[in-house]
């Protein structure tokens, strides 16, 4: 038996979806394989993080990566209401394509006093479970707005929340969290051989920084970039340096004086110290 192919299916891992020659098929004496597909079970997707996020969010997201959730019963939670409070499967495992996933929605709390004033606090550098534990303590409630990239905060931090630090708030008050992503993974471009000017402006569309070293070059121009620190199509953090080292051109020498007058020998001694090569060709 030989493998050709696996395919994503809803059989079991392993098992063999068709062979070639089919079954009850004549094949000569010296033709003894057959060759098989393969089951590579359910296509796996990556099970999003729903904790913190408002139900319809989850509705979007669930269709974008065909994953079924049904809600089980509420829980007392300072997640703001009807927003996710846990899930089934654990954020970031491979899960069949089509899955369903139970998740618990927040009911708020019952001792939460609506009419009593409270210092909005610090939340921004901090984890999601950290200022949930910030939230009891001031009787707010805390909600996932959005994801965006940052190269301020670390990943899974937040990086803006709606009200600011030092507020007044009423118990209840909801607060939208931006939760960042970490700095965005930029591909690096291959600007060698490229004019400098040119390079810059392809490293500034990939949001990447550079510095510049100069040496001379007898075979590029001046102006062209002869080496990168960093190799093209290597996705680096957005806001990464890469060094360029930029060809001057061929270097210049200023003939020596002092070659008219002189003998033959200490002439071509001053063109040697000069850096230049000498030729003696003699013309009658």
């Amino acid at each position: 038996i030989v493998i050709t192919n696996r395919e994503n299916s809803d059989k079991k891992e392993g098992v063999i979806l068709s062979q070639d020659p089919a079954a009850g098929k004549e094949v000569g004496e010296n033709n003894k394989n057959i060759y098989v597909i393969v089951s590579a079970g359910n296509e796996k997707v990556k099970m999003p993080d729903y904790v913190g996020i408002s139900s319809k969010k989850c509705a979007e997201i669930e269709k974008a990566d065909n994953i079924r959730t049904v809600t089980s019963e509420s829980k007392e939670s300072n997640i703001i209401p009807e927003y996710v409070v846990e899930q089934s499967e654990k954020a970031g495992n491979k899960i069949a394509k089509g899955a369903t996933v139970t998740l618990s929605l927040s009911a708020g709390r019952k001792n939460i006093k609506k009419k009593e004033s409270h210092t909005m606090p610090e939340l921004i550098g901090k984890t999601f479970t950290a200022a949930l534990k910030e939230a009891e303590k001031s009787q707010i409630y805390i909600g996932i707005s959005k994801h965006e990239y940052s190269t301020s905060y670390k990943k899974n931090t937040i990086s803006a929340q709606s009200i600011e630090k030092g507020k007044k708030v009423s118990g209840g008050t909801e607060i939208l969290l931006t939760i960042s992503d970490g700095p965005e993974q930029m591909k690096v471009p291959d600007v060698v051989k490229k004019g400098l000017e040119e390079a810059k402006v392809l490293l500034e569309q990939q949001k990447l920084k550079h510095t510049v070293t100069f040496e001379y070059n007898d075979e590029y121009g001046e102006g062209i970039v002869l080496e990168q620190s960093v190799k093209a199509g290597k996705k680096v953090d957005e806001g990464s340096t890469i060094d360029l080292v930029v060809s001057k051109g061929a270097k210049k020498i200023t003939v020596p004086s002092g070659i008219v007058n002189s003998s033959l020998e200490t002439a071509k001694d001053t063109i040697k110290k000069a850096g230049l090569k000498t030729e003696v060709v003699y013309e009658y």
